[in-house]
């Protein structure tokens, strides 16, 4: 569900993103409709090829951008509307590959890469130099920072941004300025580190006070974050 009570579907190469729904009596009438394949056209033919779209995520503000994995290294970036350009978002191979991503209200885009890192993208700050022509300097809307030594693999934020994130058997609790993220909570977890078992997946709460996460040799800990 987006901000403004769109639902946003994909199936396989599909996407579609609906008009706003009515509260009662709701039907589907379609906003935005296509295929990733279609969509990513424009970007280099070495991206297109890299592999299968995997996990997509949506912006929940208007106008709503989309998010793709393909294959483990690229991330490609759609607006809806077309008002402006597909980009694809590539990163350094000793990163590791895309663990997680996840976009922030405010259409930041954190991306988790498998040896630890979290590239963070301004995406509003890269689609105004992208309009202006000035995309070389992208850097300047980009972070990357090391949050842990040895893995990540997933994120999680709140409505009031607020960001979670796991890995080497812990949970560290993250604020981001801008681009640069600041950690200002860790909690190590009861579990001893078993080669070919990992922490899965960290979630908050709809209130932001509580945070789970659970590992692959199944194990689920909470904790309340003050």
């Amino acid at each position: 569900w987006l901000f403004d009570n769109r639902l946003g579907l994909a199936s396989g190469q599909r996407v579609k993103i609906s008009k706003p729904m009515a509260e009662t009596g709701a039907k589907w009438e379609s906003y935005s409709k296509f295929k990733l394949g279609g969509m990513g056209a424009k970007v280099p033919r070495h991206i297109r090829e890299s592999g299968k779209p995997g996990a997509l995520a949506f912006t929940l503000g208007y106008p709503p951008f989309v998010a793709v994995t393909l294959g483990s290294k690229y991330l490609l970036t759609f607006d809806t509307t077309r008002a402006h350009e597909d980009m694809g978002l590539t990163f350094p191979e000793d990163y590791g590959i895309i663990s997680a991503f996840e976009w922030m209200p405010s259409n930041m885009l954190l991306v988790g890469l498998s040896n630890g890192y979290i590239v963070t993208v301004n995406f509003a700050e890269l689609t105004r130099m992208q309009s202006q022509g000035a995309l070389p300097s992208r850097v300047s809307a980009m972070a990357t920072n090391r949050l842990y030594n040895e893995y990540i693999t997933s994120i999680d934020t709140t409505a009031d941004q607020k960001i979670a994130c796991c890995g080497d058997s812990m949970i560290k609790i993250v604020r981001n300025q801008g681009v640069e993220l600041e950690v200002y909570a860790e909690i190590p977890l009861d579990r001893r580190s078993q080669i070919g078992e990992c922490l899965h997946s960290v979630k908050w709460d709809l209130e932001g006070r509580t945070v789970a996460c659970s590992s692959t040799d199944g194990h689920l800990f909470v904790y309340v974050v003050d």
